[in-house]
């Protein structure tokens, strides 16, 4: 028997893939462990699943076809579901007709790390933890110690890979976990400032204006766009408080595009996951994300310069 890990490949999913992978090594250290990254354009791969494995899907909702492809393989009784992503959660919950798989599901609160700590584990969180969780569900108000430790993880790729030992320091809530953080801090410290100055740059080299639809309402959201891969909302710091609504990244893979949207301003009354549904995609009301084969129509008319 295996256990197999099916993470978001985002800081919140390793964190609590993390999570996982620390109940696992308690319980036997010879237990044979397979964490997978996912991202909603990738999907999951069920070849390798057998019957008697345990499934963990966390901080991530397969799509209808890959759920029914897993449960096909599997019952949902060795599947732990855990995500907080509710658009994406709404797509497949009716396969279950109310018996749901166990696990732990929100409504974009609280973040995935930390439903899965709850889930898992008894006690408080590590503060890596709730780091990880004030900065997926946005509520860290800029503190900065949040801030220092996201671009620590970035730095160190502990931001897409839950198998480091240093995540095991982290979740140890011991000293081991203390001196891991003073390490992190001071580094992340660093790499921020830095970020900051190159984000300024990329936006004044290859930002732009777009005026994004919403399909669900009348209203026009205006946005400032940047072809650029692997970066946050951060990135538009500079274009802060000069009336933009929304946020939107982009890149190409050689395959298809990613398009990420984040609400520029807290009193926004769209749900920018909800845009992302109606685009193929999901999220959180204050940010999501689609893929798609093609760029949107407002974005290529503005590439034109016909807006």
């Amino acid at each position: 028997m295996k256990n197999h890990i099916f993470y978001h490949c985002d800081l919140d999913g390793s964190c609590s893939a993390a999570i996982v992978l620390k109940l696992l090594r308690e319980l036997d250290t010879d237990l044979e462990v397979d964490c997978m990254p996912v991202d909603y354009k990738d999907g999951i791969q069920v070849d390798d699943v057998d019957e008697d494995d345990i499934i963990y899907l966390v901080d991530f909702t397969p799509s209808r076809d890959d759920f029914e492809s897993l449960l096909c393989v599997t019952d949902k009784d060795n599947i732990i579901w855990i995500d907080h992503h509710q658009t994406n959660i709404d797509k497949v919950v009716d396969l279950f007709d109310g018996e749901l798989p166990k696990g732990s599901l929100s409504d974009d609160l609280p973040s995935a790390s930390m439903l899965a700590h709850d889930f898992l584990f008894d006690g408080k969180p590590s503060l890596a933890v709730t780091l990880v969780d004030k900065w997926d569900t946005w509520t860290h108000n800029n503190d900065t110690t949040v801030l220092d430790f996201v671009w620590a993880a970035k730095s160190t790729g502990i931001e897409y890979n839950p198998t480091s030992e240093y995540w095991m320091r982290l979740l140890s809530n011991d000293d081991r976990s203390r001196e891991a953080m003073g390490q992190l801090m001071i580094q992340g410290r660093a790499a921020r400032s830095f970020d900051q100055k190159q984000m300024e740059s990329k936006l004044s080299h290859h930002g732009f204006d777009v005026n994004v639809p919403t399909s669900r309402s009348s209203v026009v959201l205006r946005g400032k766009a940047l072809n650029c891969g692997l970066i946050n909302s951060f990135a538009f710091k500079s274009c802060e408080n000069k009336g933009y609504d929304v946020w939107v990244t982009f890149y190409f893979d050689g395959n298809q595009y990613t398009v990420s949207l984040y609400k520029a301003r807290d009193d926004l009354d769209v749900h920018l996951g909800q845009l992302a549904s109606d685009m193929g995609g999901g999220g959180h009301a204050g940010a999501a994300g689609f893929q798609c084969k093609e760029l949107p129509e407002w974005m290529i008319r503005l590439e034109n310069d016909e807006i």
